[in-house]
């Protein structure tokens, strides 16, 4: 099975991001149906105000990563089981890599922040809520939407990509990774 990739990076004002694409009320208000809210470290609710965390910055390059599946994936009917499994085993495998090449981004670039495409997984899920302290506070990262950013406006906005789900037991043409290096 062959998957392709597409890279993309768009550079954005931060000013110009913050009144676009985020709206932390009504996007953190979606992150409480997740199994991962405040059970992560990188997942909110926060003690701080994540717009802060947006000015703090003066530029913002968004990655994006286009994965494309096979016809043999994307034709083949799945169960409700197989699919998500099929599916979260390509996410998180990609997610990770890309996860690295962004963090190595970071590390090449004073003074910035990078911005992981989905939560932090570099700790237990449920490390938070049992009391227990992130493992790797240097490796600790969030994600667009962990601080109110609307990744599917800025799909739509900076890299004229939409989010696609997969439907009555299909997966879809493709998958999107979003993250980001925020910059002083």
């Amino acid at each position: 099975m062959e998957l392709m990739f597409n890279d993309m990076h768009a550079q954005v004002d931060m000013t110009q991001y913050i009144k676009d694409c985020v709206d932390v009320p009504r996007i953190i208000k979606g992150c409480q149906g997740c199994k991962n809210y405040a059970k992560l470290w990188s997942c909110p609710p926060f003690g701080f105000d994540p717009v802060k965390i947006w000015r703090d910055y003066s530029k913002l390059t968004l990655y994006a990563r286009k994965i494309s599946f096979p016809k043999e994936l994307t034709e083949k009917t799945f169960d409700a089981y197989g699919l998500t499994a099929q599916y979260f085993e390509i996410w998180n495998k990609e997610r990770r890599k890309f996860f690295i090449e962004l963090m190595e981004r970071e590390q090449s670039t004073p003074g910035s922040l990078m911005l992981a495409a989905g939560c932090c997984d570099e700790c237990a899920t449920g490390a938070r809520a049992n009391g227990v302290p992130c493992i790797k506070p240097d490796r600790l990262r969030y994600s667009i939407e962990s601080l109110g950013g609307d990744v599917e406006k800025t799909l739509e906005l900076y890299f004229n990509e939409r989010l696609l789900w997969g439907r009555e037991g299909h997966m879809p043409e493709y998958m999107l990774l979003v993250g980001g290096l925020m910059q002083k």
